[in-house]
């Protein structure tokens, strides 16, 4: 990341800290994200057992 940003002329320690939040951004939105998928599916899952039995 620092020779990129050095290679742009950007400041390293901006760069640095972009891609950090840029990380933990994803991170929590694929956290929050999977835990309600998760919780639909298996409702989802229940329901079809419940049906069938």
């Amino acid at each position: 990341m620092s020779l990129t940003a050095m290679t742009i002329g950007a400041d390293p320690l901006l760069v640095t800290a972009f891609q950090l939040f840029r990380v933990l951004f994803v991170l929590t939105l694929f956290s929050v994200g999977g835990r309600s998928w998760g919780k639909r599916h298996r409702n989802e899952a229940a329901a079809t057992l419940e049906k069938t039995a």
